[in-house]
């Protein structure tokens, strides 16, 4: 490149790779850690990074995004002229075949998020910068146009191998068991915001955390053989796939073997300190929560039949519609008094406080006696399995 005009454009190359590969680098670090994306506003990032699709051969996605961006990004300081003319055309070529695959990739990624329904602004910027530094290459390379059909099919036969690797080999994103310990000296932190009797209670998380069973829902006999902990919230997706698994395996395995105790974390900043990001998807999770515990408390034989509701429809209730079956299950004046009641802060405060003690990030959690179940399982079967290897394991 040696006209003013080509140097601007190959400093624009050079800064759009820079770009994609920061974003790669942030979105790689978020998936390992498993934290919230800031910023999505209406957007389902959280969806977007706890599926399946999030992960390649068993790695964030983000990781391999890097690997291809910083290479095309170091590949264009071949094109200089003081570089020998085989070196530099080789470089255009190789340049070219990785552009063509990250817009391929990127290409992947946008039928998959249109196909899921959800979107993830931060991971379709990557997949744009991609595309966008394959149609500049694809215009500026100082190769022939045979060539560069040649490198284009070969980036095109890349992102196809790594789609068919995802689709077929990668495995889905599986719980994992986090063992936690109490120190010798440690007291027990009680959740007991309730004015019902304290008795029962459940030692979890390595006795680090007791909770008295009449504080919060129990979904099952207090009497049942396990019992387990449940943080959700009614605005999350996954956690309306795991209510289901849960309801199945109590179904297949008997009211006597597995009994959950609910704990409801809104996502939404306004009532949970942890979440720094406002979504609108989050928007009504603290009032549905409130909504939740209020019912629970003016009307606990109907707290399951209003639980199930706000989860038996695949689209986020609404608040308006949530209150209007709240009231014909306990009394629009009981509810709205109910509501008013500083107790329900309390137990939310106290839900959220055992949010940051299990380490934050998404929903659902599992709590267990000895630690926690982190992430999402494909199948009921396959929690079920899960639950009775740690659980007979731990009582064992």
């Amino acid at each position: 490149m040696v006209s003013k005009n080509q140097h601007w454009i190959l400093l624009g190359i050079r800064l759009i790779a820079a770009l994609a590969v920061m974003l790669s680098m942030w979105l790689a670090w978020i998936g390992i850690s498993g934290q919230q994306v800031p910023g999505c506003g209406k957007a389902g990032c959280d969806e977007v990074f706890s599926s399946r699709w999030s992960v390649w051969l068993g790695l964030p996605v983000g990781l391999p995004a890097v690997s291809l961006h910083l290479s095309l990004l170091l590949i264009t300081f071949t094109f200089s002229q003081r570089v020998p003319e085989r070196v530099r055309m080789a470089g255009w070529s190789l340049a070219l075949i990785l552009a063509a695959s990250a817009a391929g990739v990127g290409c992947w990624f946008f039928v998959l998020q249109w196909w899921m329904a959800t979107i993830c602004f931060f991971c379709l910027a990557v997949h744009l910068c991609g595309i966008v530094l394959a149609v500049i290459l694809w215009t500026q390379a100082q190769i022939n146009i045979r060539q560069r059909v040649a490198a284009t099919c070969l980036g095109g036969v890349g992102a196809g191998v790594f789609a068919v690797i995802q689709g077929v080999i990668s495995p889905s994103p599986a719980m994992q068991y986090e063992r936690v310990h109490r120190a010798v000296d440690e007291v027990p932190w009680v959740m007991q915001s309730s004015t019902a009797p304290l008795d029962p209670s459940v030692l979890v998380m390595g006795g680090r955390v007791q909770i008295h069973l009449n504080s919060r829902p129990l979904l099952g006999s207090p009497e049942a053989q396990h019992l387990i902990v449940e943080l959700v919230d009614y605005t999350c997706v996954h956690c309306r796939k795991m209510h289901q698994q849960l309801k199945k395996i109590q179904c297949q395995m008997g009211p006597k073997f597995l009994a959950v105790v609910l704990i409801n974390v809104p996502l939404d900043p306004a009532c949970n300190r942890f979440n720094e990001s406002a979504s609108q998807r989050h928007a009504d999770a603290c009032g549905l929560a409130k909504l939740a515990l209020a019912v629970w408390r003016l009307a606990p034989s109907r707290f399951l039949e209003y639980h199930e509701w706000l989860f038996e429809v695949p689209q986020i209730r609404s608040f308006v519609a949530a209150k209007q079956q709240a009231s014909v299950l306990c009394g629009r004046v009981a509810l709205d008094q109910e509501l008013r009641n500083h107790r329900l802060e309390m137990i939310l405060s106290e839900n959220v406080d055992l949010y940051g003690l299990a380490g934050r990030g998404i929903v659902p959690k599992l709590i267990l006696r000895d630690g926690i179940l982190h992430g999402k399982m494909p199948s009921a079967t396959a929690l079920q399995e899960l639950l009775k290897v740690e659980l007979d394991d731990r009582a064992g």
